[in-house]
């Protein structure tokens, strides 16, 4: 089963500059578990609903708490033709439960510089292009579809 197939596509950016407190409404405004932390329409970084519990409540100055404060740079990308199994592994690895899913190819006009800079070590200040956002897959997403995928074989199995 192909990630693109389970993936979230609800996918929601925010500015690293973003107050946690209207981050934290939209998460709940949507019924989403993370907001992709973006730069110059770039990902930089992450936030997810554990990192407001853990990182934001309680604070003494709440209303001060921008996103770069509490985001993790951790951010584990797959590419959307990729494997569930595949993602669960890359969960279980980095120890996160969600992943920002990219489109498989990267862009045709990128010119051979630019992909050799995107896959090379790089100059302080060269820039490493993304290929485009699909969506989130969270350690949630696969759960429930391994649940459907297992009522349907107890249907099955019922019907026989």
């Amino acid at each position: 089963m192909k990630i693109e197939d389970i993936c979230t596509k609800t996918l929601i950016t925010v500015n690293k500059n973003t107050p946690a407190k209207a981050a934290a409404k939209l998460m709940l405004k949507h019924d989403i578990g993370s907001l992709v932390v973006v730069s110059m329409n770039q990902p930089i970084g992450i936030v997810t609903r554990g990192d407001m519990i853990t990182k934001v409540i309680g604070k003494k100055n709440m209303e001060a708490v921008v996103l770069d404060d509490i985001m993790s740079n951790k951010l584990i990308k797959t590419e959307e033709n990729n494997e569930v199994l595949e993602a669960a592994k890359l969960m279980a690895d980095h120890n996160v439960k969600h992943i920002l899913v990219i489109k498989s190819k990267l862009p045709q006009k990128i010119t051979r510089i630019a992909h050799l800079n995107l896959f090379e070590q790089k100059p302080e200040n060269s820039v490493q292009i993304t290929p485009p956002m699909v969506g989130i897959i969270s350690a949630s997403d696969i759960l429930k579809r391994l649940e459907i995928l297992n009522m349907k074989k107890k249907e099955q199995n019922f019907s026989l």
